[in-house]
């Protein structure tokens, strides 16, 4: 496992910390790339690729507004926080910690039922709405709200976030949201 902080919001040293607060074996966890900015993917992905490949990387990126995703592929996990729709950087922050949660379990459900797994992902019939509401996202943001929820102490003292009141859930579209006081 690695980890590959271009972000000022989740640098590496909390990404290790928010792992050891998971029930997880860190040496089998995937490499984790977290990007405050579109920007800073250009020098990942620019070094092995040509210009057209990279230009549709990237919008593809912006334009589909994707907070993170898990490569089961290479056991890559790769958190986009310039997509997500907030100004505050403790809001940010807070998804942030969301997304890696839940992309950690997709790789768990990959390690541990894979061909569920894999049938879940190749559904055709799927629409970008109904792919929120099948049971490795469901599971996966269960999962997330469930290691927030039980961490908040530790994660408000390792953050000093401005509002400590702070609380997680999932609406009926199985979409984040962060409740704060």
């Amino acid at each position: 496992m690695a980890v590959y902080s271009h972000s000022l919001i989740l640098p590496e040293k909390e990404i290790d910390f928010l792992l050891d607060l998971l029930p997880i074996s860190k040496k089998h966890t995937p490499d984790i790339y977290i990007f405050d900015r579109w920007q800073s993917i250009v020098s990942l992905a620019g070094k092995n690729s040509d210009i057209s490949s990279r230009y549709n990387l990237f919008k593809n990126i912006i334009r589909s507004s994707i907070f993170s995703s898990y490569n089961y592929k290479q056991s890559m996990i790769f958190i986009y926080l310039f997509n997500l729709p907030y100004q505050e950087p403790f809001l940010k922050k807070l998804h942030g910690v969301f997304c890696l949660f839940h992309e950690i379990r997709h790789h768990h459900q990959f390690i541990t039922e894979e061909s569920h797994f894999l049938t879940s992902l190749s559904d055709q019939s799927l629409t970008d709405s109904s792919y929120s509401l099948t049971w490795v996202e469901k599971d996966a943001n269960k999962y997330a709200v469930k290691w927030m929820r039980r961490n908040r102490r530790e994660i408000n003292e390792k953050f000093q976030l401005p509002t400590p009141q702070w609380d997680v859930g999932v609406n009926e579209k199985n979409k984040l949201r962060i409740l704060t006081n």
